[in-house]
């Protein structure tokens, strides 16, 4: 049986945890791929492919390897999709156990992962990274009682280290996003006829994004116009310094004007990429330093991670 198909063995729960490798495999993988696979409002195909190892050494994950590379993915609005709820606010069950772990090496490849037809480049490392094999004294999710076996935080990070890159064809991007938006617009009424987009970044780190859409809802066809810029910062703060969308057509721009204000609040936002990742329930320990983004033929994006 694969050991993505948890559909089939919901009930499964370990012996014990962490047990063996085949078992924190198990475990990990469902975690890992399980939100992918459950998102309200988009499908993506593909992800059994992704392939996973895990060499354990009593409480040390030696070795962790998520290959993705030559893998097809695919993303499509889901049936009946619905705004995706707020997280809930439920506490998390009581820890009843822990052990201290660590994972000594760990890699995430993709040379490369296709997605929507295009491909994306992807290599990053982790090492010495402390955590606590948790069990909880109820199941995370009541459908799934291998959620009260987890990875914890550990109270003592350590010093773990690492980094990233990805990267993709600066050609590429606009089309891919083209593949994604088309949909999704279609369930609104729009329909996305074409979109032209250019990505440039300066040494300082100011990248701007251009984009010509050509769209047309009911009877209406309009030629949109959008330019954004936004600063990124070595230790991924984002902060937005212009957005602009304008159009000929004299109702699409009365409706543009209406967003004006909304618009312009969003300028000079700043946004901490790893306050925002630990809010979605990453880990807490690590962060991203010296972060880097060069565009030219490629789009590519560079970081340390401790």
């Amino acid at each position: 049986m694969s050991l993505w198909n948890r559909h089939d063995d919901e009930s499964w729960v370990p012996d014990a945890w962490p047990a063996d490798s085949a078992t924190v495999e198990r475990r990990l993988r469902d975690e890992l791929l399980t939100e992918i696979a459950d998102s309200p409002d988009m499908r993506v195909s593909g992800i059994d492919d992704i392939r996973t190892t895990v060499d354990l050494d009593g409480t040390e994950i030696t070795h962790l390897l998520i290959d993705a590379t030559g893998v097809k993915l695919k993303m499509k609005p889901a049936p009946g999709a619905t705004p995706r709820p707020q997280p809930d606010a439920r506490p998390e069950p009581d820890v009843i156990a822990r052990t201290p772990g660590m994972l000594r090496f760990a890699r995430i490849t993709a040379d490369p992962v296709n997605i929507q037809g295009y491909d994306v480049r992807i290599d990053a490392t982790l090492h010495n990274v402390a955590f606590d094999w948790a069990r909880y004294a109820t199941p995370v999710r009541a459908d799934r009682p291998a959620t009260a076996f987890a990875i914890a935080d550990a109270d003592d990070p350590g010093t773990p280290s690492g980094a990233f890159s990805v990267r993709m064809r600066a050609d590429d991007l606009g089309p891919m996003i083209e593949s994604v938006a088309r949909p999704l617009l279609k369930e609104s009424g729009v329909r996305l006829r074409r979109l032209d987009t250019t990505v440039t970044a300066d040494a300082e780190q100011n990248v701007a994004v251009d984009a010509v859409a050509g769209v047309r809802w009911k009877i209406f066809f309009a030629t949109v116009r959008a330019h954004a810029e936004a600063h990124v910062d070595s230790d991924a703060i984002l902060t937005v310094k212009t957005v602009r969308l304008s159009s000929r057509n004299p109702l699409i721009a009365l409706a543009l004007r209406l967003m004006r204000e909304e618009l312009r609040e969003a300028e000079g936002r700043r946004i901490d990429l790893n306050a925002e990742a630990a809010a979605d329930g990453a880990s807490r320990t690590l962060r991203v330093h010296d972060l880097r983004v060069r565009v030219a033929q490629h789009i590519e994006v560079t970081g340390r991670i401790g």
